[in-house]
């Protein structure tokens, strides 16, 4: 309900103090986290797709890793499925 005074401005109930059509901060955040969650995985599976030192049965499974393990499953293969096959590890050889 809004009411004027002729001396005050006017008064909004709590209700239409808030705009409907603005996002709350949390929208806002949750929005950008599944931004951020897609983009990885599609990242991933386009790395996937251009990989061609993986046998199909190789790619099928981490396809499956990625899009079963939505934020876990491409971090997980983007530090440790993207070294070639044959690859030393990052820390060296040992001995």
């Amino acid at each position: 309900m809004i009411t004027a005074s002729a001396a005050g401005p006017l008064l909004l109930s709590a209700a239409e103090e808030h705009n409907i059509l603005l996002p709350a901060a949390y929208d806002i955040v949750w929005f950008l986290a599944l931004a951020v969650a897609a983009l990885l995985v599609v990242a991933t599976l386009l790395h996937l797709a251009r990989r061609k030192d993986l046998t199909s049965a190789e790619t099928a499974l981490w396809v499956l890793v990625v899009l079963l393990v939505p934020v876990v499953g491409p971090a997980v293969y983007l530090l440790i499925g993207r070294r070639p096959k044959g690859s030393p590890s990052p820390s060296g050889p040992r001995v």
